[in-house]
C-alpha cells in the first residue's frame, strides 16, 4: 500500500491495470 508506481516492490495489487499489469510482466516480479 506505497505509491501507484512501484506495486511489484511489495505484493501483486489486487487488480493489475494496464501499466501495473506490465509492469508486473516486465518487472522481477513476472512470476507468470
Amino acid at each position: 500500500m506505497t505509491a501507484p508506481e512501484t506495486p511489484v516492490k511489495t505484493d501483486l495489487p489486487a487488480e493489475p491495470g494496464p501499466d501495473e499489469g506490465e509492469a508486473l510482466v516486465r518487472g522481477p516480479g513476472r512470476e507468470w
